[in-house]
């Protein structure tokens, strides 16, 4: 027996080609818009490090004209013979000054923050045996615009058909605004740290994330504020307790304008993470040398951390001192161990090391996300 073509099927196969040719058209358009996003994103990075790059020669012939830098030659090269770095100041993500055998804690981007006990579980990205699967829970809103397009923020880096999002704006003020239903479809939204990364590097300052929870829940009815107010680069930032979240709002200042007279900014991602941070136990230890014997360590050291400074300085910067953050420091390190406390330098106690050393080791506790401490006197 042959079955017969009804009029039914060619209009059934005529209406599922158009169907095919619509999704590889949308599919071709969305391509296109893809490779024109990123080239504009890479036109934007080129600027930005050119403008860096002249900055950077500005301030280094400041510097020469001020007579901090005393050039002279050998074998034809220009040497910069005085030291022009503070040498009390430590990155903790500069992993020569870190001793990592002896430390415990996590570090993604500019930052270092307590150790993640189990995993870091991402609050909109499920990870499966086939990779990250997104859930469409939550809108987001770019200077109180809702658009379907900036919802790939939240997507994972590695979801195939995620989009780049990224502009450049006539104003410096801009606002990305994350809402969620009262009743989200898929998980809960319990938060307590977020991971940030824009594609300028330090091309806009993050200065507040306001937190509005989920109503019934705790605090729901005011507004929890971060001071975070320094310039954005790769960051995660910890909360100090767990949010059922209704709304997240991140204001930024655009500081970077390019050659149009316009702002360009773009997040890679903003993932929001729900994980057990080892406070209690979390630690980094770090090795600072000098090419004298040192004297004494005075007490008062300046930490730059996650919470904006009290002063008008765009940086994160702390006045507190070495007892009061717990900090510990040794003169002496062998087989793994910290040995010889150093007791430091106050104004009523005067305390001078009693053993000869060019080197000493600080035991830092890592609470939050920070990034740097400097010791404000070190006398050798």
């Amino acid at each position: 027996m042959e079955v017969k073509k009804t009029s039914k099927y060619f209009v059934d196969l005529v209406e599922s080609m158009k169907e095919d040719y619509t999704n590889l058209q949308s599919s071709i358009n969305n391509q296109h818009n893809s490779y024109n996003k990123k080239l504009e994103i890479m036109n934007a990075m080129l600027e930005y490090n050119n403008s860096l790059s002249s900055r950077l020669e500005k301030d280094f012939d400041a510097l020469r004209e001020n007579n901090r830098i005393v050039e002279a030659m050998y074998d034809g090269n220009a040497m910069h013979r005085k030291n022009i770095f503070n040498s009390n100041k430590v990155l903790f993500v500069d992993s020569n000054k870190i001793l990592k055998n002896n430390s415990s804690y996590d570090t993604y981007g500019n930052c270092v923050h307590p150790k993640v006990i189990g995993n870091l579980e991402n609050v909109l990205n499920f990870n499966s045996s086939v990779g990250y699967i997104f859930k469409p829970s939550a809108t987001v809103s770019i200077n109180g615009e809702s658009n379907s397009e900036y919802v790939n923020i939240l997507k994972h880096d590695t979801i195939a058909d995620k989009a780049p999002v990224f502009d450049q704006y006539t104003s410096n003020v801009l606002t990305v605004t994350i809402d969620f239903p009262d009743n989200p479809l898929v998980g809960a939204t319990n938060c307590n740290a977020i991971e940030l990364s824009p594609f300028l590097a330090g091309a806009a300052v993050l200065k507040a994330i306001t937190i509005i929870t989920t109503p019934g829940t705790q605090l729901s009815n005011d507004a929890i504020i971060m001071d975070y107010d320094q310039p954005l680069e790769d960051t995660r930032i910890l909360f100090d307790s767990i949010y059922a979240i209704k709304t997240l709002t991140l204001s930024f200042d655009l500081t970077f304008t390019n050659n149009l007279g316009l702002y360009p900014f773009g997040l890679r991602h903003i993932y929001l993470y729900n994980a057990n941070f080892d406070t209690e136990r979390s630690n980094i230890v770090i090795r600072n040398d000098y090419q004298n014997l040192i004297k004494y360590i005075d007490d008062g050291i300046i930490i730059s951390n996650q919470d904006g400074s009290n002063t008008s300085n765009k940086y994160s910067a702390h006045e507190t001192t070495c007892s009061e953050q717990g900090i510990k420091l040794y003169s002496y390190y062998a087989n793994n161990n910290l040995l010889y406390q150093i007791e430091t330098h106050t104004r009523d106690l005067a305390n001078q090391l009693s053993r000869n050393t060019k080197v000493f080791y600080a035991d830092i506790p890592v609470k939050k996300a920070m990034y740097s401490i400097e010791f404000k006197k070190v006398r050798t």
